[in-house]
């Protein structure tokens, strides 16, 4: 049957069925789409602009930065038009329009994966092949304008394989055009769509055994600092115990430990030496318990980068794994397709977008796991506030705020 004899014929009653079915049944869809693009949005804005001005340049930032800059476009560009794709389920004509925006959906989807999978092996070659030479800032760049250059390239064929599909709706008999698969590239279609899990299942898997290696390395490095903190109480206890007992002279090496200095005391009845004496124990002890708390806190935060980013690397496979399964069982079988569909109603078009979730996500768990990031936000609120009461007149000179 034509399109255009059923768009004469019947194009008022498709119009008035689409927006029936809109309000019924996917205005729901429609608001958590929209709900994800606002919280979306918002959060990797505040990611970009803390990220970008207050921490100092290094891997860990460039990769933040490019991430949140792939998941603030697919809040403001892949999700409005999903939501546009929605609200038009059967008078989407707009053929070149798809193909772009699919393009443009497929190549950050694809970027994403890529970017945390870089990041993984960023954070393995630090944890666990110290010695060996590391990535550089300019190699960090180039390697994230690779993965985008790399990504569009792979997401070339939803230029061809998408488009503004004419095909039976739901309701039999009546005709409509959809942005979707279109149906005599059903095959290159089965192709892709395999690929695309493959490609998302293989990322997942080398990202887990990736930050398993990680972790065990950081666990030993925890054990480890546990042990040598230790030691140092015992001889700081030992030596204590010494001046208390001994009035002739006292040395004390640790071999075992490098870091611990040696220390040397004299015996001298003077109350001269004796306060000297005090200070230069109170001065070693308190630079050696500033060092090691300033290694803890580094160890302590490249475990919470590293946990942040396994949560992230989960969180997003785990959203793109629902729209990859039915798009190969649409492509393998239709008519199970189709019969999941009804049964399922509107939901599945919840699975379908839920990689969305993962753009949405990231900022959230930068906030829950980076205590930084959740401060530099603070304070940013906080000069915020303080600007606008002290200059609440926007017309105000600069100079006068």
């Amino acid at each position: 049957m034509n399109i255009s004899n059923i768009t004469t014929k019947h194009w008022h009653n498709l119009e008035d069925l689409e927006y029936a079915e809109f309000i019924d049944e996917y205005l729901p869809i429609f608001i958590y789409l929209l709900v994800l693009g606002v919280i979306g949005t918002f959060g990797n804005a505040h990611v970009l602009l803390v990220y970008s001005q207050r921490y100092s340049p290094s891997n860990h930032r460039i990769f933040i930065i490019w991430l949140a800059a792939v998941d603030f476009f697919s809040c403001t560009v892949s999700i409005p038009f999903e939501m546009y794709d929605i609200r038009y389920r059967y008078t989407f004509n707009a053929s070149w329009a798809c193909k772009v925006f699919r393009f443009l959906n497929h190549a950050a989807s694809v970027s994403s994966g890529f970017l945390l999978g870089l990041i993984a092996l960023e954070r393995f070659r630090k944890a666990c092949q110290p010695t060996k030479t590391q990535m550089t800032i300019k190699q960090a760049k180039i390697s994230c304008i690779v993965t985008l250059l790399t990504s569009s390239f792979l997401a070339v064929p939803a230029v061809v394989i998408y488009g503004a599909n004419v095909s039976e709706t739901f309701h039999p008999g009546i005709i409509g055009s959809d942005c979707t698969s279109l149906t005599k590239y059903q095959s290159p279609f089965k192709i892709y769509s395999g690929a695309l899990l493959l490609f998302s299942t293989c990322v997942f898997v080398m990202c887990i055994i990736i930050y398993i290696f990680v972790g065990n390395v950081l666990y030993k490095q925890m054990q480890f600092r546990k042990r040598v903190q230790m030691r140092r109480k015992m001889l700081y206890a030992l030596s204590s115990a010494s001046i208390n007992t001994h009035g002739s002279t006292l040395k004390l090496t640790n071999g075992s430990v490098g870091s611990l200095d040696r220390i040397e005391i004299e015996d001298d009845h003077s109350s001269i030496n004796n306060e000297r004496l005090k200070i230069q124990k109170n001065s070693t002890g308190s630079n050696n318990q500033l060092q090691l708390q300033k290694r803890r806190a580094k160890i302590s935060r490249s475990r919470r980068i590293t946990l942040m980013f396994l949560v992230a690397t989960s969180v997003s496979y785990l959203g793109y794994l629902p729209n990859t399964v039915f798009s190969v069982i649409k492509a393998l079988d239709t008519a199970m397709f189709t019969a999941i569909a009804m049964k399922l109603g509107a939901s599945v078009y919840i699975f379908l977008r839920l990689y969305f979730i993962s753009n949405v996500t990231n900022p959230i768990v930068y906030s829950f796991m980076d205590e930084r990031f959740r401060e530099e936000c603070r304070a940013y609120y906080r000069r915020l506030k303080e600007r606008l009461v002290h200059c609440p007149n926007i017309t105000k000179k600069k100079d006068d705020c």
